[in-house]
């Protein structure tokens, strides 16, 4: 469709009324997403940026198109989802039409209510639809946001300044807490305050170190606790950043000393950690994945995830990015994945091996030999400090690369495998992609664990044919890095294996132990990282 052929000097806009926009919106391929989403795209940017239209005529062909781009929006986003690779041209596509269509329609929603909203509203009934415009113009504003921090494109200065615009806006009419209904089918209040907040506070949690689909549910997750939050005109305590209200940047950390000005706003989330240690002390995954409030078509270990990461990021004390780094010189080895890895990290060899492989004939419990393990990959490495290494995937190498992706690396001159896992990705001018690899232990080794069952439930399962109990049995890689003293180390386990209070017996040469599996830590992408303490034997 020929938009700007249609859109002749003397003529009169193609959507110039609701009815002409529906007709126009009827004619939109209902079996291509990629070609309605750039139509829809294309229709916002032409009804925004004309001058034809009164305000609320406007206003409502926005929102027209506003529910016709939701289905391709999200077919489109879902196969972004599915494969992220940076080098991925399908995926790119999609997460491209996405991003247009999100951006058109902030823009488009942001001048509707800049039109509409009053400098002052006088009386709560008269608030509620006014509300209602800026909140929807927020959450646009936020979904055009959140679609660059999926494809881990930088934040366009125009997103952030557009959002504190419209804030300010509200600030002078009085609407900011205003309660209301963004869309008329929903049932659940809001408020712009509460729609700004969403975004601010996946701001401030390192989205980049997360992957696509859990930073999708990061801003699902984070509508629960925008109530928690504080946006306040003056510091107050538990304030730990700033955004400028003149300003097109991302929330920053609080320096001290730096001097207050009236287009300050201060951003705290004290209360919200409170209910997350709250949350994730009382929650098992099983009861967790039963609170349909908190993003219900995501797993539970990618919500603990989400949550582990807002607590640790909305705290007064974030992690920092590690300032004393080393220049490397020579190449860097790269195995990903975890059944990979554990053919390439030391190995305990157990007695319960040399059993199970008398009796599968010479099979072993480890990877096994006829299975293909990947050649490691050559990567340049560009630094390196105590947790973290940066480098660059070598010529034909990282296509498989997506953020939260296991890793075993090994520099040029050493002749040990670290344990690590993929923290950013970027794509440079050149098309080349940077990494940061986060170390989590430098000697880690895999061991193998028995399968008991649960408390004082019985995992085994008695074969009829031999006389005997079968068990099953879980690979694992232990982080001796971070053990703690009395503790067994942090395991990674095969992803979708954690059970609360799992007792399993550790395998270690003619020993073994008994551990129970307590806390869950985080999820990747192959693997389940959890807590465990050691578990004393039943007399």
């Amino acid at each position: 469709m020929d938009l700007l052929g249609m859109l002749g000097l003397g003529d009169r806009h193609p959507l110039h009324s609701p009815e002409a926009a529906r007709e126009q919106i009827a004619l939109l391929p209902a079996d291509d997403p990629l070609r309605a989403l750039g139509e829809v795209a294309q229709w916002l940017r032409s009804v925004g940026e004309s001058k034809e239209f009164k305000p609320q005529a406007r206003l409502e062909v926005v929102g027209l198109l506003d529910d016709a781009g939701r289905k391709p929006e999200r077919e489109l986003m879902l196969l972004y989802v599915s494969d992220p690779r940076l080098r991925n041209p399908r995926g790119r596509l999609a997460w491209t039409a996405v991003f247009e269509y999100w951006s058109a329609l902030a823009d488009s929603l942001q001048r509707c209510a800049l039109e509409e909203l009053p400098n002052r509203v006088a009386g709560e009934a008269a608030r509620v639809p006014y509300a209602a415009v800026a909140s929807r113009a927020l959450r646009a504003r936020v979904g055009h946001i959140r679609a660059a921090m999926l494809h881990y494109e930088p934040v366009p200065a125009k997103a952030w300044a557009g959002m504190y615009e419209l804030l300010a806006r509200c600030e002078r009419a009085g609407l900011t807490t205003a309660a209301t209904h963004a869309y008329d089918a929903e049932r659940a209040h809001t408020t712009p305050l509460l729609e700004l907040m969403n975004g601010l506070l996946v701001a401030i949690a390192a989205p980049e170190r997360l992957p696509p689909e859990e930073i999708d549910a990061a801003f699902r997750i984070a509508q629960r606790f925008a109530g928690a939050a504080r946006l306040e005109a003056a510091p107050f305590e538990g304030a730990t950043h700033v955004i400028q209200l003149d300003h097109g940047a991302p929330p920053a950390p609080i320096v001290a000393g730096r001097p207050h000005s009236p287009q300050m706003r201060y951003l705290g989330a004290k209360e919200a950690v409170a209910k997350l240690e709250h949350m994730l002390g009382h929650h098992e995954l099983s009861m967790l994945d039963e609170d349909v409030r908190i993003a219900r078509e995501y797993s539970p270990g990618q919500k603990i995830t989400v949550l582990r990461q807002f607590m640790a990021y909305w705290g007064p004390h974030p992690p920092q990015a590690e300032r004393k780094l080393i220049q490397l010189e020579g190449g860097m080895a790269v195995a990903h994945g975890f059944k990979t890895i554990c053919h390439y990290i030391p190995h305990v060899v157990t007695r319960a091996e040399e059993e199970q492989r008398k009796k599968k004939s010479g099979a072993r419990l480890e990877v096994a030999e006829e299975e293909a393990v990947e050649t490691p990959e050559t990567w340049p490495e560009h630094d390196a400090g105590l947790h973290v290494v940066h480098a660059q995937a070598g010529p034909g190498a990282g296509a498989w690369a997506e953020v939260g992706d296991l890793a075993a690396i090994r520099i040029h001159d050493r002749s040990d495998w670290w344990l690590a896992v993929i923290r950013r990705l970027a794509l440079d001018e050149h098309g080349a992609m940077q990494a940061e690899f986060e170390v989590l232990a430098r000697k880690p080794f895999g061991a193998w664990l028995r399968v008991l069952g649960r408390k004082d439930r019985s995992a085994a399962v008695w074969e009829s044919a031999s006389g005997a109990f079968a068990f099953d049995y879980l690979q694992s890689v232990a982080l001796t890095d971070r053990a703690v003293a009395g503790k067994p180390p942090p395991l990674l386990i095969p992803k979708g294996k954690f059970v609360p209070e799992q007792i399993l017996e550790f395998l270690d040469g003619e020993r073994s132990r008994l551990l129970k599996l307590t806390e869950f830590l985080e999820q990747g992408k192959d693997y389940d990282w959890c807590a465990c303490e050691w578990h004393a034997r039943a007399h």
